[in-house]
């Protein structure tokens, strides 16, 4: 799990806890006193005041549509104080742990919100292809194929579509000069096609929707077929392989590449973030911002 995530998990937790304690004393044992202000809902001794919703229901929204949000609101409110009130009936809290508890989320998001803001100030995202190529290279057994993957073209017709015999002989020969009618071809007839044959695919989702969807030996098949031709009751299908690469063997890398690329940027993101973390440290060091005393 990544410090974003990590942290995050805490921020919203926290501010759940955060919410619901904010409008509701769960040790109070006192009686219902009517407020002076019109409340907008009670729940036990908890109220819900008009300026406690200010900023729920953004400018220029509609009436239909504010008057949804502030019941989703309200209601969400109401269940919330509730729960809070069967658990302080049932638990005694320790208060004060509480009380840390709520310190320390209201630190982690104010701390979060700075390091998110440094982060994005400061990350450079450009990543070089020698950065990606030595990423790859040290660590490949990281980059096992889980799938079989294929670069490919694909194509379903219907039964009716006109010229087949002609469009069978340039999709299997796929020659260069061939590209600008198979393409035309398609555009005007197939059902569905893909034509990119330069980018890695999973194999299963590419023939999901045909007769090799069934298959029980699909390594094999890719082993060998390069031009391989099916039916059903309503379409043709049509696959030409340019390459495959089976599951279990090392993905290629412009299969890889971009996953490389977000891994190499969330690091760089952890060692900014650290890095601060230092830096503030050895600031408040040199400048004497803080000291420790006796807590014997």
């Amino acid at each position: 799990m990544t410090w974003t995530k990590t942290l995050l998990i805490g921020v919203f937790a926290g501010l759940w806890i955060l919410t619901g304690c904010e409008y509701l004393q769960v040790s109070n044992p006192d009686p219902v006193v009517e407020p002076e202000i019109n409340p907008i809902a009670r729940a036990h001794n908890a109220f819900l005041y008009p300026q406690d919703v200010e900023g729920i229901v953004k400018p220029n929204t509609s009436s239909e549509d504010s008057a949804a949000i502030m019941n989703r609101f309200v209601n969400a409110w109401i269940q919330k104080q509730l729960m809070l009130q069967e658990a302080a009936s049932k638990i005694d809290f320790d208060e004060a742990e509480i009380e840390r508890k709520i310190l320390d989320y209201r630190y982690a998001l104010m701390v979060y919100q700075y390091q998110k803001f440094y982060v994005e100030q400061t990350l450079d995202e450009v990543v070089t292809e020698e950065e990606i190529d030595t990423y790859y290279q040290e660590n490949q057994d990281n980059f096992q194929l889980k799938q079989n993957i294929v670069l490919g073209k694909f194509v379903r017709l219907t039964k009716e579509a006109p010229q087949q015999e002609r469009f069978i002989q340039v999709f299997r020969t796929d020659l260069p000069t061939d590209q600008e009618e198979i393409s035309s071809y398609c555009f005007r007839f197939a059902e569905s096609y893909t034509l990119d044959d330069t980018t890695w695919v999973n194999f299963n989702e590419l023939v999901k929707s045909s007769p090799w969807n069934s298959l029980e030996d699909r390594a094999e098949f890719l082993r060998s077929n390069t031009f391989v031709q099916g039916e059903d009751d309503d379409y043709q299908y049509f696959l030409h392989l340019k390459g495959y690469q089976l599951s279990g063997e090392l993905a290629p890398l412009d299969f890889v590449r971009e996953q490389i690329r977000q891994i190499i940027i969330n690091r760089r993101k952890v060692e900014l973030t650290n890095q601060l973390e230092d830096d503030v440290f050895q600031r408040a060091v040199e400048t004497n911002d803080f000291e420790i005393f006796s807590y014997e």
